[in-house]
């Protein structure tokens, strides 16, 4: 081969193999669930102002309450989702089992010992977050802000059952 065709061959061998690698499906970037709210400058409305202060003083409350906002297009089924929870917990989760009924989504997930339980409708999500050996709720408090707290389960107390006939 003369230079020039080597040169020439070399190029286009360099280019087949930057075309190959674009077409290569690139590593999706995990979506983030949980944005936390700044509450310096955010004022609650009364309602959930007082739904946050009886979930902060709750006895099976552990830790502080953290106030965020639920992005609920991560909760597709089909992207990884990052989790940021209170106490530094960092949950990673792909693969999650999406179950949508006429005005309800649910998303379930679950690797070892870690799980995902939530239930959304109309833009309030509800549900339980196991993670790093901890439980973690998730409440709304109100329209686009939500309560996610560690429960200590050993602390709900069991409420006697309602007597038959009592008034």
């Amino acid at each position: 081969m003369r230079p020039a065709s080597v040169v020439l061959f070399l190029a286009s061998a360099v280019a087949l193999a930057g075309a190959a690698r674009a077409v290569q499906p690139e590593k999706q970037e995990p979506k983030v669930l949980l944005t936390a709210v700044d509450m310096t400058p955010t004022e609650l409305g009364p309602r959930a102002a007082r739904i946050l202060d009886r979930i902060q003083k709750a006895p099976d409350t552990v830790g502080k309450v953290q106030v965020v906002r639920v992005h609920e297009d991560a909760l597709d089924g089909k992207t990884p989702v990052v989790v940021r929870l209170p106490e530094q917990v960092v949950l990673w989760m792909s693969g999650q089992k999406v179950t949508t009924s006429d005005l309800t989504k649910r998303v379930d997930w679950k690797s070892g010992a870690d799980a995902v339980h939530l239930s959304v409708s109309d833009g309030f999500v509800n549900g339980l977050i196991y993670a790093d050996g901890k439980v973690f709720c998730v409440e709304p408090l109100g329209p686009g802000v939500h309560a996610v707290r560690r429960v200590d389960q050993g602390k709900l107390k069991d409420e006697p059952p309602a007597k038959r006939g009592a008034p």
